[in-house]
């Protein structure tokens, strides 16, 4: 027993060695594949929790951006809707402009033009954004709620009150409402009594149908009130748009600053790495062939 048992602590303290430089071997050589340091509060307490919590940051970084662009999308929906509804009304007003009111072909073809206009003009304000109306913060409410008429014709129209939706963290420190384009408010009357932009086309439908010119006139001023407040809405949404783009710069800038700085923590040396590791190689190709000239020895001493 008194010569196997210094044969056997050398064997066991041999192995240990093996197993500590082969463990070493691959945490360098999988550092090197991913080039990318492996750090462990046990290795580098200081750097390990710098770069916790840089990759901390860099998560809520880009929760901030995501919200960015859901938020821009809706915006910049509202504002392209509020645009397209405008200019649809307008062509609505053309057209009764340059009609002929003694041909009764060019009335019908007129009212059947503008009454097109007026279903793309619901369309248009009922146009989702992730689901949601662009014109308001309800899911599942639309802005405008259509009565039709026997003859399957838009005879009325009401603007629901869908609320605002919450809030939307986009940075520290700074808020946006996704729900800002409020399309009861833009699309309704402008003044008590009065009609909505909506009621000011169906309106003019009408009288052009009933050959009524002053009625005509009378929702020609409607329709200018009107476009003239969603053309302002939509440049308010405009307005919101490039904040979100400056806020959006600023996240971008931030992400790559922190990515930055995360990279000089656990960025490796490519080249050292691989010397690390070829130098690794060596000392453990040493140790396995000490070892087995000690067993070799040992064994005859034994055998003798």
């Amino acid at each position: 027993m008194e010569t196997r048992s210094p044969l056997l602590a050398a064997l066991m303290q041999s192995q240990d060695q093996i197993r500590r430089q082969t463990d070493l071997s691959n945490r360098t050589s999988l550092q090197a594949s991913a080039n990318s340091r492996i750090l462990a509060a046990s290795d580098d307490p200081l750097a390990a929790s710098e770069a916790n919590a840089i990759q901390a940051r860099m998560d809520r970084i880009a929760v901030f951006q995501s919200n960015v662009t859901q938020v821009k999308a809706r915006i910049d929906s509202g504002s392209n809707t509020l645009k397209t509804i405008g200019n649809l009304a307008d062509q609505a007003s053309n057209i009764a402009s340059s009609v002929d009111y003694s041909s009764t072909s060019s009335l019908q073809l007129a009212v059947s033009q503008v009454d097109s206009l007026l279903e793309q003009i619901v369309q248009a304000a009922n146009f989702k954004s992730l689901n949601v109306p662009v014109l308001g913060g309800g899911a599942g409410i639309e802005p405008v709620i259509v009565t039709r008429d026997s003859l399957g014709k838009i005879s009325s129209v009401t603007l629901a009150q869908t609320g605002e939706a919450g809030a939307v963290l986009v940075g520290e420190g700074g808020q946006t409402n996704p729900g800002a384009a409020d399309g009861a408010s833009i699309l309704g009357p402008s003044t008590a009594g009065g009609k909505s932009l909506i009621d000011s086309v169906i309106a003019l439908r009408n009288a052009l149908g009933a050959r009524d010119q002053a009625a005509v006139v009378t929702s020609q001023t409607g329709i200018t009130a009107g476009r003239t407040r969603a053309i302002e809405a939509s440049g308010e949404l405009g307005v919101q748009s490039q904040y979100l783009d400056q806020v959006g710069d600023i996240l971008a800038q931030n992400g790559l600053d922190a990515q930055e700085r995360l990279s000089a923590i656990k960025d490796i040396d490519l080249a050292q790495a691989t010397i690390d590791l070829q130098a690794q190689a060596n000392q453990l190709r040493l140790t396995l062939a000490a070892t087995t000239r000690m067993f070799d020895n040992s064994l005859l001493d034994f055998l003798r």
